[in-house]
């Protein structure tokens, strides 16, 4: 039997070249379509219909990562990818029927780490899948290295070879986008105000107590 190990960041690391995508979509067509194209770029799939089976799947096989659906039975996948954060950090590309910001900024804000409007191209897709997991490769290399430790910044504590963010001690729960972002502001002293979409990403995802440790309100601001 397969073992499946964990990595420095907690998500889970399959041995060798496979890496474990868990599919979640009710459409039978779209479904299979998907998991064919990912199984011929080498990946295992497993693939899950509705909400509540998304959610057993994941606990139960700890997939790599997910591509999830929004529109789904049971429980929609804005719940599911709730539900499967709360166990453990696991990067999500999600899927919508529509082309709507706000469904967009809400999955960002819920965990998921990328983004596609069908109807969409098979080829993007897999390429979509390859980029999020070597994001994760990079910065599970990064955590590794022996500069990776402990950045304190007042109250805000950020553990790099967990992947671990604390604020006055309590946890504090981050996308492996989210924390990417936090590394980036947390190493650029006294940081600009953050403009357009990033303002609005981090406003959204992050949350304030841990945004306003890396970057203080500007005095006469609100």
């Amino acid at each position: 039997m397969e073992q499946t190990h964990t990595s420095h960041n907690g998500l889970a690391a399959t041995p060798g070249a496979q890496r474990r995508v868990l599919v979640v979509e009710d459409d039978a067509t779209i479904v299979d379509a998907i998991a064919e194209r990912l199984r011929a770029e080498g990946f295992q799939v497993q693939t899950a219909v509705d909400g509540p089976a998304a959610v057993d799947a994941a606990e139960a096989w700890q997939p790599d990562l997910m591509v999830l659906d929004i529109m789904l039975p049971g429980f929609d996948g804005l719940e599911v990818c709730r539900r499967v954060q709360a166990q453990r950090p696991v990067p999500v590309l999600m899927l919508t029927a529509r082309d709507d910001e706000t469904d967009m900024l809400v999955g960002l804000g819920v965990g998921a780490d990328d983004y596609m409007t069908k109807p969409f191209s098979m080829r993007e897709l897999a390429a979509r899948v390859h980029v999020l997991l070597r994001r994760v490769e990079r910065a599970t290399l990064a955590a590794s290295t022996p500069r990776s430790g402990i950045l304190r910044l007042g109250e805000l504590e950020i553990d790099h070879a967990q992947r671990r963010v604390r604020v006055r001690g309590d946890d504090v729960h981050l996308t492996p986008t989210e924390f990417d972002l936090l590394v980036c502001l947390a190493n650029t002293p006294r940081c600009p105000r953050l403009q357009g979409h990033v303002a609005q990403f981090v406003s959204s995802s992050l949350p304030r107590s841990t945004v306003s440790c890396i970057c203080p309100p500007v005095p006469g601001e609100k």
